[in-house]
């Protein structure tokens, strides 16, 4: 049987092959001899400076080593045992991906193993690297396979031929340089000596102690000779400044629009041809990691570009908010001009539905008597703020609706209640504030919407829920939800409410947060040195203090692996597999305590800028988040190995589900004529559609069945249009088929096979019962869905490969007569496999041996 594993160790590599590097260098930052700081010359000087487009260079962690060790994430990660923790799980990942492949990785004759792997990339990751594209790529490259012509390309990797290079890096260049397939194409170009490879053109070399390869050979050498302009020093390049004090940049990268393709006419009308560039810069400031990313586009601006144009505030012009907060979100919205930009294009795009648009909107003012546009929108803003106070908010009560023993501990429960409560403790902490810009427009407005929401509740009879309001200068509006709705103890305090105020509108989870949402935030203490970085020219600021989540993150850690583990064992078990869990060794020792942590951290800030040249988003964090453009592939990288595992579990039982469906579907269709489907054929007994077709109406499908013409072969030029449409049902979640329509779940067909000709099988058939008989099975040979036909029953002998394969590690699903499904390991000998897809062999098997 083939069984295909969908993180085998080369996808693994390609995949995240960013995030290790920056995390095994981040994590061993004191590994290797330090190099000289700042010495090494830019690698951008080995780009050609003509049709340059894209360039991305990373310096590599040992050219600012005194800055990176001058960080809180650099101590996080090595003044604790979080570093070494994190790559041992990620060793233990790259383990899990090597045993998946039937041959392990090799170099010559010997095997590679999972600590050299890790030792390269922290190598690379000292020493940096550089890639870069030039040329114009093509309006049609997208419809041709392959690289599209005239477009070039040059990486280097610094340091690969330095005499204290890491030995797997120098084995590595070793097996490149005797690689018999370019034994003989070396050719000297300008004192270098270039191999080349004949199938793909590109051509290496050694230049220094850096590996260069590149597709444009004789362009890269003109650079770096001086026989032409290079990147750096380039306009390009140069305009990648820092205006930040203190910032040492590690990553500096830009994307030119104009290399890309002609972007599509609606895109156009939408105004998105007005981003000429993309600019990002990633490093370190004092502790800080800091990033900046930049999107350039000019002023004037159009369509929706122009949600670009907010008003600015800074510092003093935070709306009022409690002084002790240390988490919230600030903006500047002019909703009402919002509003008119996304229907204007909406409207350039589409001028019905822009006036459809606009259409709805005046019906809906004048249904509920509210001018929502003028008395709503236009009134709020554009200062507006949210935050969370979950100390004072709500309380909720999970084991009032969701009893513990409802979802168990080796389900997962542990990890799905703590999920539920922290979604309730951001619902029942939740505060929202706006200005108000004409409070005598806007109170009424309010008013007349809460009498209509009163009005809807009202229906649901006497005793339902109900806003009240306090009357008074400044009335406040507050949801009462009758205790008889909710389970005794479910909630405490939950009552949404309202307050129209002076000049702020307010909304909050609780009477108690809406009334004390009043204040002046200003930054002390540990908040102070954040505020001195922030600009006066901001939309959008968001503040956060990692003290108060990051550090019982880390010490959860084992909670959170044993809860992932707990799920894979329940699925393995309810799969009939052997049950081993994850398979992931978590040293508990190296977990930092929450304090140890906490002392690390500071408070952080992220936020955007926007001027006559376009838009900047700016990070400046302790340790590196999501909410960092360069860090975000550090942070999917760090649990990698239990999400890939949980992951492939809840798929898998999302494909048993969907064959039990098509079981049930099965069993109705022979209710119904007496027999189970088969191919759905013309007069002369041809088949034209697959038995998947004829189920559709059991799997409530009857609307796509009726569309299918039943006289006309599968691929007519009608029911090929059909095809896209597949119901979710044949679809393996684990498939990574990227051509819709195709599916994994086949049948075996043929004479004494569970389907053995156009009629169908029915129950009396099944000599060998229907617990021992297969109906439908996962296979890696796909099809497409409404073709008709299935696969030969296998031989008794010989080599020819079996039908059975999935894209599940160790085996593959497969749906009995009976309703039941079972997963059958990749180790099934073949005279059991043919007799489990035979009706009436009468052969006699132990299903416990599987």
């Amino acid at each position: 049987m083939t069984t295909r594993v969908p993180f085998a160790p080369e996808t693994a590599r390609r995949a995240i092959a960013p995030g290790l590097a920056a995390l095994i260098g981040l994590c061993s930052g004191t590994a290797g001899a330090a190099a000289a700081q700042g010495e090494e010359g830019s690698l951008a000087r080995y780009a050609p400076a003509e049709d340059l487009f894209l360039l991305v260079e990373f310096r590599g962690l040992d050219a600012e080593r005194a800055a990176w060790e001058g960080t809180a994430g650099y101590r996080l990660l090595n003044e604790t045992g979080l570093g070494s923790l994190l790559e041992g799980l990620l060793r233990q990942g790259i383990e899990a991906g090597i045993a998946s492949e039937e041959e392990p990785p090799k170099l010559g004759d010997r095997e590679v193993s999972p600590g050299e792997i890790i030792s390269g990339i922290e190598y690379l990751a000292r020493r940096g690297g550089m890639i870069a594209l030039m040329g114009e790529i093509p309006d049609d490259a997208l419809e041709g396979a392959g690289p599209p012509e005239g477009l070039e390309f040059v990486a280097v990797l610094r340091g690969v031929a330095a005499p204290d290079a890491d030995p797997i890096v120098a084995r590595v260049l070793e097996e490149i340089r005797n690689s018999p397939e370019l034994e003989g194409r070396a050719e000297e170009r300008a004192g270098r000596s270039v191999t080349i490879d004949p199938e793909e053109g590109i051509g290496f070399w050694v230049e220094g102690e850096d590996l260069v390869l590149t597709g444009a050979v004789d362009a890269v050498i003109a650079a770096l000779d001086g026989g032409a302009p290079s990147a750096e020093g380039s306009e390009g390049l140069a305009g990648l400044g820092t205006e930040a004090e203190g910032f040492v940049p590690v990553v500096r990268g830009f994307l030119d629009f104009e290399g890309l393709p002609e972007l599509p006419e609606e895109a156009k009308a939408l105004g998105l041809d007005g981003v000429e560039r993309v600019e990002l810069l990633w490093g370190f400031q004092g502790e800080a990691i800091r990033s900046e990313l930049r999107v350039v586009a000019p002023s004037p601006r159009r369509g929706l570009l122009r949600l670009i144009d907010q008003p600015t505030f800074g510092l003093g012009d935070l709306p009022p908010m409690p002084a002790d907060l240390t988490t919230f979100t600030a903006m500047s919205l002019d909703l009402e001009a919002i509003l008119d930009t996304v229907i204007e294009s909406v409207t350039q795009v589409d001028p019905q539905a822009g006036a459809q648009a606009e259409q709805a909107e005046r019906a809906l003012s004048q249904q509920l008597g509210v001018d929502l546009r003028a008395q709503v929108l236009g009134q709020l803003g554009p200062r507006m703020a949210v935050h969370l106070r979950p100390e004072q908010g709500a309380k909720f009560d999970l084991s009032a609706v969701i009893p513990p023993d409802a979802i168990p501990d080796e389900a997962g429960g542990d990890l799905v209640r703590s999920m539920l409560a922290g979604q309730m403790a951001v619902l029942g902490s939740l505060t929202f504030i706006a200005e108000i810009r004409d409070r005598e427009a806007f109170a009424p407005a309010i008013d007349r919407l809460v009498t209509i929401v009163n009005q809807a509740l009202a229906g649901m009879g006497e005793g339902g829920p109900k806003i009240t309001k306090q009357g008074g200068q400044f009335p406040v509006y507050s949801l009462e939800i009758p205790p008889g709705m909710l389970p005794p103890g479910a909630i405490e305090g939950f009552a949404p409410t309202m307050v129209v105020g002076r000049s702020n509108f307010v909304f909050a989870s609780t009477p108690e947060l809406a009334k004390s949402a009043g204040g002046e935030w200003v930054p002390t203490g540990a908040f102070e040195p954040m505020g001195r970085t922030l600009p006066d020219d901001m939309i959008w600021l968001s503040v956060s203090d990692p003290r108060e989540t990051v550090p019982g993150l880390i010490a959860g850690l084992p909670q959170m692996v044993d809860s992932f583990d707990a799920m894979a064992r329940a699925s393995q078990r309810e799969q009939g597999q052997e049950v081993v869990g994850l398979g992931i060794e978590l040293d508990r020792s190296k977990v930092p305590d929450a304090e140890t942590v906490r002392a690390l951290l500071f408070p952080g800030a992220s936020y955007m800028t926007r001027d006559d040249e376009g838009l900047s988003v700016i990070s400046r964090e302790s340790v590196p988040g999501v909410a960092s453009p360069a860090s975000a592939g550090v942070a999917i990288a760090l649990l990698l190995p239990a999400v890939q595992s949980a992951r492939e579990a809840a798929r898998r039982a999302q494909c048993t589900n969907n064959l039990k469906q098509i079981g049930i579907a099965m069993h109705h269709y022979h209710e119904a004529n007496g027999r189970f489907p088969a191919a759905i054929t013309d007069s002369d007994g041809n088949p034209l559609l697959s038995w998947r077709v004829a189920l559709l109406p059991y799997l409530e499908e009857q609307d796509l069945y009726a569309e299918f013409r039943l006289d006309e072969p599968w691929d007519s030029e009608h029911n090929r249009t059909l095809v896209d449409r597949m119901p979710r049902a044949f679809s393996c979640p684990s498939r990574p088929d990227p051509e819709p329509g195709r599916t994994g779940y086949r049948i075996a067909e043929g004479p004494g096979a569970s389907f053995p000709g156009p009629d169908g099988i029915r129950l009396r058939d099944i000599l060998d019962g229907t617990t021992m008989t297969v109906a439908v099975f996962e296979s890696d040979q796909g099809a497409t869905w409404t073709q008709p036909g299935g696969l030969p029953l296998p031989a008794e002998a010989g080599d020819v490969p079996l039908p059975l394969g999935s894209f599940h590690p160790g085996g593959a699903n497969a749906l009995f007569f009976d309703g039941s499904v079972r997963f059958l390991p990749e180790s099934v000998e073949r005279t059991i496999l043919r007799a489990l897809l035979t009706p009436a062999g009468m052969e006699q098997i132990d299903l416990g041996d599987l």
